[in-house]
């Protein structure tokens, strides 16, 4: 009887641990699931409309040469965008996992918290750069239809709403 107790006693001693580390591998399995979506859809699109540089090219009725230099800049940008991404996603999956470490302290998940956003922060950066780089190769007439479309993937991305667009309720 007193075997029976003990094991039952180290079970639920160790329940919790088993439970935290359920959680933490659904939530890298949910993550890795997205990522893997969002890859897919995206390569769907370069497909279907010869990625972003046929769509600016398309949306803003670009010259050959002028889509030839979006093209150039895009194919300097992708590599350190998808190493960028990465180091996100690994910051985000490092800070989740804290959930299963029954030492992590408070400073460890604000250092942890801080990453995330010290990658986001360069994430944005990169995105930006490139745009900028993008803007300058369109005429003057181009850089309006260009600012709003880059707005507008903005939004999409954030999944907000234009700058003083009213939140409508249900």
């Amino acid at each position: 009887m007193s075997l029976d107790r003990s094991y039952s006693v180290r079970l639920i001693k160790i329940l919790p641990y088993l439970i935290m580390s359920l959680v933490v591998a659904a939530i890298v399995l949910f993550l890795a699931g997205f990522r893997l979506k969002r890859e897919r859809e995206h390569e769907k699109e370069d497909d279907d409309k010869g990625g972003f540089p046929g769509y600016v090219a398309q949306r803003l009725h670009l010259s050959p040469a002028q889509k030839a230099a979006i093209i150039q800049v895009d194919s300097q940008y992708h590599p350190k965008i998808h190493a960028q991404v990465d180091n996100l996603n690994n910051a985000k999956v490092a800070y989740v996992s804290l959930l299963s470490n029954p030492t992590a302290s408070d400073s460890m998940e604000r250092a942890a918290n801080r990453q995330i956003g010290t990658q986001q922060m360069l994430l944005d950066s990169m995105a930006f750069e490139n745009f900028r780089k993008m803007r300058a190769v369109c005429s003057e007439s181009q850089k309006p239809e260009f600012d709003k479309m880059v707005r507008e993937i903005a939004v999409r991305r954030g999944g907000g709403k234009e700058h003083g667009e009213k939140e409508h309720r249900k």
